[in-house]
């Protein structure tokens, strides 16, 4: 599974999606702390939280904030629970919650999808990959370009690629 994660120099967590069927943008939420990845309670979680883990991790806004460990569970460590963000915060540790280690739940993981930003998916493709994608572009452009002119051999194209 692939695993995108932000460091918070100031505080020394980081946060990430893991999980079964997880992506850059998609998968259970979670925390490292003290030296010890663990995962965020879903009791209270909504939109609000999602979307502040989504612009965390530079992946657009919340589509879906999941429940009941949609993508697996996660490692035994569950460090946030009761979490309340307004859906301004800038972090998911900004957002009030019970504190480190403190919970009342077994390991039903909390989850998001988010959208993908169109640059985080063009950033995405391997440098030969976006070669081979502009090249791609650039010859559809010559084709209709191609038979435009076709249709009207004398007419000055107004419309280019």
């Amino acid at each position: 599974s692939l695993l995108l994660t932000l460091s918070l120099p100031a505080a020394e967590i980081k946060i990430r999606f893991a999980g079964s069927d997880s992506t850059w943008c998609s998968g259970r939420v979670e925390i490292y702390y003290n030296s010890t990845w663990g995962t965020v309670c879903d009791n209270s979680w909504d939109f609000n939280d999602a979307d502040v883990v989504c612009r965390q991790l530079g992946c657009g806004t919340a589509l879906s904030a999941s429940k009941s460990a949609l993508f697996g569970e996660g490692p035994k460590q569950i460090w946030l629970g009761d979490v309340d963000c307004s859906g301004h915060e800038s972090s998911l540790t900004e957002c009030q919650h019970g504190g480190f280690g403190t919970h009342n739940c077994s390991h039903s993981d909390a989850g998001v999808v988010c959208s993908v930003p169109l640059l985080l998916l063009v950033s995405s493709v391997t440098g030969g990959g976006l070669l081979l994608l502009l090249l791609l572009l650039l010859v559809v452009c010559l084709v209709l370009r191609r038979r435009r002119r076709a249709k009207q051999p004398g007419a000055p194209i107004l419309t280019q690629c």
